[in-house]
């Protein structure tokens, strides 16, 4: 049983473990398919994604949906995982209901309307689980965080509860798209100048721009290039 952090690192390093023939991916967003996809590209013969949502009404995007699906991923969906099957000390497969739908509740747990005597075993060599994030702070940390973990801040100017400390990115949203976390940090970092007495322009260059090869086609080790 991996994350799915676990797997892509373990593939970007070229250390991934013996998964066996057949890989059960537990989630349903971007993260999901790229453990998804990657299992394909490393020789796994039967890769199923196995996730709570309705078809339509995933989390990742179409474009991964539809790529995952012609590398002949099997996407399960209206699917909640009950336990890990285990045999010999190794996970044999996981075990899970249908679901008709799930909702949350105030305090955020999960509530499903399940289909009554739809539990079945779905087999699997190796389990990746993917199916969220959240930040390792806790109280030490000096802020205010959500019940999920997440740094609450002032939406307007990025600041928390603790004068002085502002956030931005990630520990804020979650696992978002790098883009919208470097979009962040630069507003945030133009409301911190203003705290400091600035005006807030952050357009100031400091690093020498890297002018891009305009070269097309095949890069030899692309793939693990920083």
């Amino acid at each position: 049983v991996y994350t799915a952090l676990e797997i892509l690192q373990a593939a970007s390093n070229g250390n991934v473990p013996e998964l066996g023939k057949t890989v059960a991916v537990l989630g349903g967003g971007n993260v999901a398919f790229d453990a998804a996809r990657v299992s394909k590209r490393l020789g796994i013969e039967n890769v199923k994604l196995i996730c709570l949502e309705k078809a339509g009404a995933m989390c990742a995007d179409d474009e991964e949906i539809v790529e995952g699906a012609e590398e002949g991923i099997e996407i399960l969906n209206s699917k909640s995982l009950i336990s890990i099957e285990v045999k010999d000390g190794n996970a044999v497969g996981v075990n899970c209901v249908d679901v008709k739908d799930f909702s949350f509740s105030p305090d955020g747990a999960l509530i499903l309307d399940k289909v009554e005597g739809s539990e079945a075993l779905i087999e699997a060599d190796s389990i990746i689980f993917a199916t969220g994030q959240r930040t390792d702070f806790g109280e030490e940390f000096g802020v205010k965080l959500n019940k999920f973990g997440f740094v609450e801040i002032d939406k307007d100017n990025f600041s928390t509860d603790s004068e002085g400390i502002f956030a931005a990115g990630d520990a804020v949203t979650g696992t978002r798209f790098v883009i919208e976390a470097i979009n962040a940090g630069r507003e945030a970092a133009a409301k911190m100048d203003i705290y400091l007495g600035g005006e807030g322009d952050v357009s100031e260059i400091l690093t020498e721009k890297n002018v891009p090869d305009g070269h097309i086609g095949k890069v030899d080790g692309f793939g693990k290039q920083h």
